[in-house]
């Protein structure tokens, strides 16, 4: 099974629904409202999240069947995925994973940082409140092209503590941002 492990995402697993489901899943974010960020060069993105390590909660969808058949637990998982990754694997990794907000294209909108280790096992997002506990955010300011600037943009990262998620996403969906 270790062999397809970098197949499995968010979108092979129980608690997924798709855009044809009523309830996103909420165990790490807000599925519906937040997309995660990758480098420009990456092919597409289909808001499935499926180049995405799986949450601690993740329990394979019966839709996966080689998967559902195969599945012991997430700690055997993270067994196999050392063995192929090692502890600096996607899921191990002291970085961050970077959510959007808004269009996943849209340079105007702010992305925010999450820790990749506590989107994996903790619980960064409270689906009551809104809040995500983001540790950064990062944004991109235009400015006229210059020999300080030759692209007309900087790239500006700020600290923060947290955000509500949920209001941002209806400043952008309102166009108030």
């Amino acid at each position: 099974m270790w062999d397809a492990e970098i197949r499995i995402g968010c979108q092979d697993c129980i608690y997924w629904t798709n855009k044809y489901g009523v309830q996103p899943c909420q165990h790490r974010i807000d599925h519906e409202i937040v997309k995660v960020h990758y480098p420009p060069f990456a092919t597409c993105y289909d808001n499935e999240l499926g180049r995405f390590c799986p949450c601690s909660d993740f329990q394979p969808n019966p839709i996966r069947k080689y998967l559902y058949e195969h599945w012991v637990d997430f700690d055997t998982y993270v067994q196999g995925y050392k063995t192929t990754w090692g502890e600096h694997g996607r899921m191990f990794y002291d970085g961050m994973t970077w959510l959007h907000t808004g269009n996943l294209y849209d340079f105007d909108t702010p992305e925010y940082g999450v820790p990749t280790y506590d989107l994996v096992f903790g619980h960064p997002y409270d689906p009551e409140t809104g809040w995500l506990k983001a540790t950064k955010k990062r944004y991109c300011v235009r400015h006229r092209k210059s020999d300080k600037y030759p692209t007309g943009s900087e790239i500006i990262t700020e600290d923060i503590n947290g955000i509500n998620i949920k209001e941002e996403w209806e400043k952008i969906q309102n166009g108030n941002d």
